[in-house]
């Protein structure tokens, strides 16, 4: 960012230096020199961007369980629904969006530390995702701090807000297809 310092205003600028308020360099859009600066329009840095400040939040809050956001959100996507079977690693990353390589690689520190563990799916070429006791025992330590994040969220951003976002989440993940297949 380029900025104003004393040696740069000329006592016939119309930008002043406030000696009590800034003693700080002055930038140049808030001199009214030039515009401020524009937010990226790239849209994939703009999900990135707030990706990364609401994981840090999740992992923040989740932190006394041990869990990262990432690790409790594959528990309870890998958890049977009411008796149901366990999600194959590949209907497993269908859900989450995911390929197989990536979702392989975040499953395996889980199935290390005993939380998650592998077996023969329903056919011979498939395994399936199990939660384990110990597993089970971990998402539903992190529940109540996973509960504080999605509140915290929504006090900062507004639940109309999140909710909103949540819906076009929605509609548009879908659209998009999955990575390195043509979208047309």
């Amino acid at each position: 960012m380029t900025v104003l310092d004393e040696s740069t205003l000329r006592q016939d600028s119309p930008v002043r230096r406030d000696p009590v308020q800034r003693r700080d360099p002055i930038p140049l859009h808030e001199a009214g020199l030039r515009p401020a600066p524009a937010t990226s329009a790239c849209t994939c840095l703009k999900v990135r961007s707030l990706a990364r400040r609401v994981t840090q939040l999740y992992d923040d809050i989740l932190a006394p369980s041990g869990l990262r956001v990432t690790q409790y959100g594959l528990i309870a996507h890998a958890r049977r629904p009411r008796g149901g079977a366990a999600p194959t690693v590949s209907a497993l990353a269908a859900a989450l969006f995911t390929d197989r390589t990536t979702l392989t690689r975040n499953l395996k520190p889980l199935i290390t530390s005993g939380l998650l563990r592998l077996e023969a799916g329903p056919d011979a070429r498939s395994k399936a995702v199990v939660v384990t006791e110990a597993g089970e025992r971990a998402y539903h330590g992190a529940r109540e701090l996973w509960k504080s994040a999605q509140a915290r969220v929504r006090e900062l951003a507004g639940a109309q807000s999140v909710a909103r976002l949540e819906s076009l989440i929605d509609r548009v993940l879908p659209r998009l297809g999955e990575p390195g297949r043509d979208l047309a």
